[in-house]
């Protein structure tokens, strides 16, 4: 599966799904997702243990960053 069919695959899209790959992103792969008339950023990466890269404790601090409103939603955390 490449990473446009993962992110297609995605429960989150209602229509048309366009992706752009956004450059940057050391440990991850970044793309750009305009879906139903919002805009999205759509992250894909694997754990990085050897860095301690772990992604779902990325995810935690994600949706701990969300709740005061420091950042926007993590709509969808997972593997990948």
């Amino acid at each position: 599966m490449t990473d446009e069919d993962v992110i297609r695959a995605l429960p989150l899209w209602t229509g048309p799904v366009d992706i752009e790959p956004l450059s940057g992103g050391l440990s991850n792969r970044n793309y750009h997702v305009a879906a139903g008339g919002a805009r999205h950023v759509v992250r894909l990466g694997d754990d990085l243990p050897f860095h301690h890269v772990f992604r779902a404790r990325e995810a935690a601090v994600a949706r701990a960053a969300h709740a005061p409103a420091f950042r926007r939603r993590c709509s969808m955390p997972g593997r990948g």
